[in-house]
């Protein structure tokens, strides 16, 4: 859905489903997961201008063919159902039309980019057998045992 203001227009639902549920919507492979890109068009009010796109995912666990036509409600209705995270995808709208008036003249003029030479490091980090959290005690060990055996440390 769009936010601009205080309204927000509602943008047809999209019908995602995993390999083993039958019906309507796209498949999403258990294993590799997937990428998506929706495209919606509707008719641009000027309060739009300053607006917000955001996604709401409602999850459920169908026990029937699933039918792409179904609302919210009728979901809710039917099947147990999980409200996922309202998640802010972009700002705006691209309107290009309102502000493009047929004459423009292209000028190309110095950027004043510079090539930027970016410098890596690499690092060991060290971790205790089965834990999941980073040791500076032991990677602290392990330099010094390194520096004992090396001539070229101080």
């Amino acid at each position: 859905y769009v936010k601009y203001g205080t309204e927000t227009k509602a943008l047809p639902a999209k019908f995602f489903k995993g390999e083993k549920v039958e019906g309507d919507g796209d498949v999403v492979p258990f294993a590799t997961g997937g990428t998506y890109t929706y495209k919606a068009t509707f008719d641009y009010t000027p309060e739009m201008a300053t607006s917000e796109l955001y996604v709401l995912p409602l999850g459920f666990d169908p026990k029937a063919p699933v039918d792409s036509k179904m609302s919210d409600e009728d979901i809710r209705a039917k099947y147990k159902n999980l409200d996922m995270c309202e998640t802010k995808l972009a700002d705006g709208i691209r309107n290009t039309g309102a502000f493009a008036g047929g004459n423009e003249e292209t000028i190309y003029g110095e950027h004043g980019y510079e090539l930027e030479t970016v410098i890596t490091k690499a690092a060991t980090l060290y971790y205790p057998k089965n834990k999941y959290n980073y040791s500076k005690k032991i990677w602290c060990q392990q330099i010094r045992n390194c520096c004992k055996q090396s001539s070229s440390c101080q």
